[in-house]
Formats: structure tokens, C-alpha cells, sequence
């Protein structure tokens, strides 16, 4: 039986079967529904973007391409996400960081937003700060997000009504498993939003995706 769940920071609705989010080759099917595209919408490479590309507070975001940035299969796995969200401007993509098990890079939207995606061997997921709050993905007890390079701490709510802080590492956050919402302010800009704590899984379901997303 398929359940599903809308993630408070995109508003976006994931399908999730199984244990897993996001791991569709693994565990599970992830399907997406993306809010329609405006009428300005760019075309995956960028080639409706006026002008250069804006400097959007993220470092990984204002450097300039590597070879890394393309490397192997990347151009085509990130084609599935630009057909699904066309404002996705897939040529301007960068890594940010990358393991055995995972890759995360963030990429821009020809409409001003940011999204981070987080490639495994066999699956992924997207999320867009489309809602205010800082691009995540994430599962139950597990999540990776990207903030602005101003923002030098996020606070992290648990379940016990407890707060604890944490630093970026190369602009992401990492939640820990008992974190209810994470918030931090950036510039003056205060953002939030919801997560999914441990505490929160429901009974059966497996937990390989939140190891997938665990802090390095």
C-alpha cells in the first residue's frame, strides 16, 4: 500500500512505498508532483535565463563549473529532474559534496530558487526551497539541506522540546535523527522548516535511506 506525504519544505507531495524515500531503485517507487511551470519558465539549459547568472548567496552556486561538476553520468540522471521540473537550469548544476554513497550537488531555477539533489548509486530525490525554507532531502530520522554561505549556524528543534545548534560543512546541514524542524537566520532572512524525526517512522518501515543520508 502506497502512503503519502507532503513535505512542508516545497510543498511538494512524494509517494513513498515500502521503507524508503527516495531510494526507488532500492526500496521503493518516489514519484514527484511538481506545481505547474510559469510561462517564464527557462528550458533545462539555461537558454531562456536573461542574462548571466545572478549571484544567489550559495558558494557552491557562484563558482565557476569544474570538470567534476559533469563528471560520468551526471548530465543524464539530472535530465530526469529537469523533465520534471523544467525551471531547473541543469547546465549551471554543482557538486558540492560526494562518498561511496552518495553525491549531493545544488542547482539553481531560472525562476530565483535553489534545489538540492542527492544522487545515489541507484536513485535519488530533489527538493526546491520553493516555500521559504532551505532545500532538503530528507527521511525519517535524516536529512541533508543547503544553506546561504552567510549562514554560520542552524538550530535544530528535537522531539524532547530541546534545541541543539550545528555548523555547516561547504553550506549543508545534516539533521540529527531526533530533530522535529531546523531554523536559522541568514542576513536577517530568518527560515525554517518541518523534518521528519526518527520518532515519527511509522512501525515496519525500514530505515536504509536515513543511513544514506546521514552526516559524513
Amino acid at each position: 500500500m502506497l502512503q503519502t506525504r507532503t513535505l512542508l519544505t516545497s510543498g511538494r507531495t512524494f509517494i513513498l512505498g515500502g521503507a524508503s524515500l527516495l531510494i526507488a531503485a532500492l526500496l521503493a517507487l518516489v514519484l514527484l508532483t511538481h506545481a505547474s511551470s510559469s510561462d517564464a519558465a527557462s528550458s533545462p539549459d539555461g537558454s531562456k535565463l536573461a542574462g548571466a547568472r545572478p549571484a544567489l548567496g550559495y558558494a557552491a552556486l557562484d563558482r565557476p563549473a569544474t570538470p567534476a561538476d559533469s563528471a560520468g553520468d551526471l548530465a543524464a540522471r539530472l535530465q530526469v529532474f529537469a523533465q520534471s521540473t523544467p525551471e531547473l537550469v541543469v547546465n549551471q548544476v554543482r557538486l558540492v559534496s560526494t562518498n561511496t554513497d552518495r553525491r549531493v550537488l545544488l542547482a539553481p531555477r531560472s525562476d530565483g530558487y535553489v534545489c538540492i539533489i542527492v544522487l545515489f548509486a541507484k536513485g535519488g530525490g530533489m527538493n526546491c526551497n520553493t516555500a521559504g525554507g532551505p532545500p532538503q532531502v530528507m527521511n525519517y530520522g535524516a536529512a541533508i539541506g543547503a544553506v546561504p554561505t552567510s549562514v554560520t549556524s542552524v538550530t535544530y528543534k528535537l522531539d524532547d522540546g530541546s534545541t541543539v545548534s550545528r555548523t555547516p560543512q561547504d553550506g549543508l546541514i545534516y539533521a540529527p535523527a531526533d530533530a522535529t524542524s531546523v531554523s536559522y537566520d541568514a542576513n536577517g532572512t530568518k527560515a525554517s522548516a518541518d523534518l521528519m524525526p526518527k520518532s515519527a517512522k511509522p512501525e515496519g518501515l525500514g530505515n536504509t535511506a536515513a543511513t544514506l543520508l546521514s552526516a559524513p
